[in-house]
């Protein structure tokens, strides 16, 4: 689990699924568990882009935005970077 923290932090602080898959050599449905486990321990938070969260602040159709995402995105929430910061050196890949 402690590879796919470092993976999402690589990932300037948000990932795909797809993605963190492909990079750790492993199928999506073997992720989204980990994920799943990850984000019910408190290290991840899932990342809605879009209105709503600052984005579109500034825009006109804000409350009218019918703007969906095309993926999921996973991001370290403040435990999950201090796991990491903790994390010994000789662990890291």
């Amino acid at each position: 689990m402690l590879r796919l923290l470092q993976l999402i932090a690589g990932a300037e602080g948000a990932a795909t699924q797809a993605a963190l898959a492909h990079k750790m050599g492993i199928s999506e449905t073997l992720v989204a568990p980990m994920i799943d486990n990850l984000v019910r321990l408190g290290y991840l938070s899932e990342v809605k882009p879009g209105c709503g969260q600052g984005h579109c602040s500034g825009c006109s159709l804000s409350g009218s935005c019918q703007a969906q995402p095309k993926a999921r995105l996973w991001a370290l929430t403040a435990k999950g970077r201090s796991a990491l910061g903790r994390a010994a050196p000789s662990l890291w890949p």
